[in-house]
């Protein structure tokens, strides 16, 4: 089995809903590092697992998605409705958005991208919001 992680980043903005009573109930931004990790059991022609390009290419996407933009529970209506009247790009999610969530939502759509094309299976997601925070995700 070989493992092969590519890393990425983005800057953002979010605010924890749903009630939450700590400080991240407020806006704030934060320098999202992360990185993607794929397993791969055989090798194609060129002797890789996955090409680090389209592992780039890929993440190129989510950074492109994700950065300069403020990253919003789906129910946050009052707030949502204000950036719209702003003309500011929201990214709403179905749950508050967490670095759990966030890494969640990348891995689902690394999934959906990669595994079907590529001879790798997706292991992990890591999202770092600040220098001494950090989760994963893997199923």
């Amino acid at each position: 089995m070989i493992k092969i992680t590519k890393a990425f980043s983005f800057e953002a903005a979010h605010r924890l809903a749903k009630g939450y009573p700590d400080k991240c109930k407020n806006i704030h931004g934060h320098s999202f590092k992360g990185e993607l990790t794929v397993n791969c059991s055989t090798l194609n022609h060129y002797d890789m697992g996955v090409d680090f390009a389209v592992l780039k290419s890929f993440l190129k996407q989510i950074e492109k998605h994700f950065d300069h933009k403020l990253i919003l529970y789906e129910n946050d209506h009052e707030l949502i409705d204000f950036c719209h009247t702003q003309h500011w790009e929201v990214i709403t999610l179905p749950h508050n958005p967490t670095s759990e969530v966030i890494a969640t939502y990348i891995y689902q759509q690394a999934k959906k991208e990669l595994e079907p094309h590529y001879p790798c299976e997706i292991q992990s997601v890591m999202i770092a919001e600040t220098c001494s925070s950090r989760c994963v995700y893997q199923e």
